[in-house]
């Protein structure tokens, strides 16, 4: 990573979903190790160095005019959707059951029938193969006008259902306090100041406090019943 993703104010709910992924690739590495994946609205791939680490082939797609992540290292997807895409969410320049994971990072809440992703994501999977999403929970409005909804556990569990896919692995990413200091670090971006005067509050009071929040949260039991985070992270297999 660069030396902005430490410094981003957004800092806390990247490093919710790297420690996530981590977490989870650890405890399934058997399964994970040498797979090819697809990431689905992989933008410049900010993760595909923690898939690479198990000797994964790790693959993109998105739209030509993708976001971009600076804090990591760019790379450009392997593949662009189609242009009707938008319409009707198919991934036609794709063959069905031709890879072992999708994944898909922060991108579920752009997805105007999300039910339609994870059709398409079966479609793409091989039978036994894995889809892992991570997802806004509390969050601000972003990429408007395409930030559609902020989804729960609940919701992608009746999606899953209805196509038989099995919800294997449900984590919180971030408590209260991460939350807490997200919403002050967006509210400092947001307020009408001089950006030197924002600069300089923000390294100066928010920063520390910042990483202050991480001390606490590693010292903080996780707690799968808490009602107050920053995102989700989930996995689900094909079955």
């Amino acid at each position: 990573m660069k030396l902005r993703y430490y410094l981003s104010p957004n800092f806390l709910e990247k490093e919710s979903i790297i420690k996530e992924i981590k977490i989870f690739l650890k405890k399934n590495k058997s399964f994970i190790k040498r797979k090819k994946i697809l990431d689905v609205g992989c933008g410049s791939k900010p993760y595909a160095h923690l898939f690479r680490e198990y000797e994964c082939t790790y693959e993109g797609i998105d739209f030509k005019g993708y976001s971009l992540n600076p804090s990591f290292e760019l790379e450009e997807p392997d593949y662009f959707f189609s242009k009707e895409y938008a319409s009707n969410f198919k991934i036609n320049n794709l063959k069905e059951k031709s890879f072992d994971i999708i994944v898909s990072f922060q991108v579920l809440e752009h997805h105007a029938n999300p039910e339609n992703f994870f059709k398409e994501s079966k479609r793409l999977l091989k039978k036994g193969g894995l889809i892992i999403i991570t997802f806004p929970f509390i969050w601000p409005l972003h990429e408007e006008p395409y930030d559609y909804q902020r989804l729960t556990h609940y919701k992608i569990k009746r999606i899953a259902d209805s196509l038989k896919l099995k919800i294997l692995y449900i984590r919180k990413r971030g408590g209260f306090f991460s939350v807490i200091d997200q919403l002050l670090n967006n509210a400092i971006m947001e307020c009408r100041l001089p950006p030197i005067i924002k600069k300089f509050l923000y390294l100066i009071i928010f920063l520390p406090l910042q990483y202050l929040v991480v001390v606490i949260e590693k010292l903080t039991p996780y707690n799968k019943n808490k009602k107050t985070f920053l995102g989700y992270f989930i996995a689900l297999k094909k079955y």
